[in-house]
């Protein structure tokens, strides 16, 4: 995959979203809302600006608010997956937590409790295997840190192969694990840069904004108001999420061959 092609994915993908965000603007509202309020008590509870309270209160609402982040970042991404896949032919709105939702939770569970007993497997059996010959390999801490750098590579690539299936079942297609497998065999340096080039303007945006911040009021990030930074850091997941689709769904349209058979 050339420069060209590469070019193409980041410049398709903000395309589409600046496309999606300009017919949907209630939909960004709604999400940007619901994370400033979440990321606020998050901010606020995490012992930045003062001690933590330790109390089964404060635990249960950082769950609170952990969850209800995970719901709105899941469903910001279906439907931007779903209006840029299928646009005017869903001609019925979807209740956010549809099947689809449900589904798509239920892959990023699968995949996700998936890639840390992997991981799980990979460093503890690794650290077993290679403890006993510590004047090769260092120290316990050193050994730890070589198995934690392989699992990380193993679940990287593990989830990278079967990114494809978050589009799938996002527009309402049934899971074909094998078939996702299969489409992103030799693809995974072309999704991995695809994904990089596309969110690096939101990166490189984000730690600007923090900067600014530091340069104009003179502190530290870490000193920063809560409510800016759960502002700043609310737009720009939002704006990452929604880059992060559109590019999924460019990758999906030109990958997605076994995929698509049948369908």
């Amino acid at each position: 995959m050339g420069a060209t092609a590469f070019w193409e994915c980041v410049r398709d993908a903000w395309t589409d979203a600046a496309r999606f965000i300009r017919k949907r603007p209630l939909t960004i509202a709604a999400a940007f809302a619901i994370l400033v309020a979440c990321n606020a008590i998050s901010i606020a509870l995490s012992g930045l600006y003062g001690p933590m309270s330790a109390g089964t209160a404060s635990k249960l609402l950082q769950w609170i608010t952990t969850s209800v982040r995970l719901v709105v970042m899941l469903s910001l991404s279906i439907q931007v997956m779903r209006d840029v896949m299928l646009g005017e032919r869903e001609l019925t709105p979807r209740r956010v937590f549809g099947r689809e939702f449900w589904r798509y939770l239920g892959l990023s569970f699968a995949i996700g409790v998936g890639c840390i007993v992997i991981a799980v497997l990979l460093v503890g059996v690794g650290f077993l295997l290679t403890r006993s010959f510590k004047g090769y390999f260092g120290g316990a801490g050193l050994q730890l840190v070589m198995w934690s750098a392989i699992a990380l590579c193993v679940i990287s690539f593990v989830a990278t192969r079967l990114s494809l299936l978050f589009c799938h079942v996002a527009i309402g297609r049934s899971l074909r694990w094998r078939a996702a497998w299969n489409d992103t065999r030799g693809r995974f340096w072309r999704i991995i840069v695809s994904h990089v080039l596309a969110a690096l303007p939101v990166e490189v945006g984000l730690v600007g904004v923090f900067v600014l911040i530091h340069l104009t009021l003179g502190t530290s990030v870490k000193l920063t108001p809560p409510y800016l930074a759960a502002m700043v850091l609310s737009l720009f997941t939002c704006a990452g999420l929604v880059i992060g689709a559109t590019c999924a769904c460019w990758l999906y349209r030109r990958l997605a061959r076994t995929l698509l058979e049948g369908q």
